[in-house]
C-alpha cells in the first residue's frame, strides 16, 4: 500500500500563495492506495480508530458518521475489533443516501 501525503486547504490554498492551514484537522491529507478490499479496510480503520481514541481522549467522547454500503463492510468490520476504543462513549449517526426515494422503491 503506498502511502502519500499531499498539502492540505482545498483549491483557496491552490489557486492563492495562502499558507495551507495549520491545524491537524485540515493541514494534511493522508492518501493511501493499492491492496485490496481487505487491507484498504484495515488501514481505513485503523486510521479512523486512531481518531476516535484521540476524540474521546481530547473531549470524552466522539461523534462518528458511518457510511452506507458494501462498500464500507471491510472498514467496519476492522473497525469493530480495533482495541482501545471507548465505544460506550462513541456517538453514531448513519449516513443515509435514501433521502427521497420512496418506502416503495425496494432498497
Amino acid at each position: 500500500m503506498a502511502d502519500t501525503n499531499a498539502s492540505g486547504g482545498g483549491a483557496a490554498a491552490a489557486a492563492t500563495s495562502e499558507q495551507p492551514p495549520t491545524t491537524p484537522s485540515q493541514s494534511k491529507l493522508r492518501i493511501l492506495t493499492g491492496g485490496n478490499k481487505v487491507t484498504s479496510g484495515f488501514a481505513a480503520a485503523s486510521c479512523g480508530a486512531e481518531f476516535i481514541r484521540r476524540a474521546i481522549s481530547e473531549r470524552g467522547h466522539a461523534n462518528i458518521i458511518v457510511a452506507t454500503g458494501a462498500s464500507q463492510f471491510e472498514v467496519l468490520d476492522s473497525l469493530v475489533q480495533a482495541t482501545g476504543v471507548e465505544w460506550d462513549k462513541c456517538h453514531f449517526f448513519h449516513l443515509d443516501e435514501y433521502i427521497g426515494i420512496p418506502s416503495t422503491h425496494g432498497r
